[in-house]
């Protein structure tokens, strides 16, 4: 997140997102099981998605543009899932965050 040029507050919201959806995940009391299973594997794909079109080269985002569609793309999937409760979006970020910390998202594209 710093290679991406995400300010400093911004990171450490996303380390407190990060905690956060780790505890409500490891507690199971906002979704259960299956529809958390599903919402993590929805976001996990979109995710994959935008970061396969910036390695691509569809989009030309620096970090700080990447890290905001990023935000913007769980925010839609948050309202479009067919799940009850709806995510919060914070469990999304905070989704993101863990998977980035996991190096299995990132903010900037692969580099040849």
């Amino acid at each position: 997140m710093h290679a991406a040029r995400l300010a400093v507050d911004q990171v450490e919201t996303a380390n407190e997102q990060r905690l956060a959806y780790r505890y409500e995940a490891l507690a199971s009391r906002y979704l259960d099981l299956d529809d958390r299973m599903f919402v993590e594997r929805e976001a996990a794909a979109a995710l994959h998605d935008l970061r396969s079109q910036l390695d691509a080269g569809e989009l030309t985002d620096g970090g700080v543009e990447f890290h905001r569609r990023c935000l913007r793309r769980l925010n839609e999937l948050s309202d479009s899932l067919p799940v009850s409760p709806k995510p919060a979006r914070s469990f999304l970020y905070g989704f993101m965050y863990y998977v980035t910390d996991r190096c299995l998202h990132r903010f900037l594209p692969l580099k040849s």
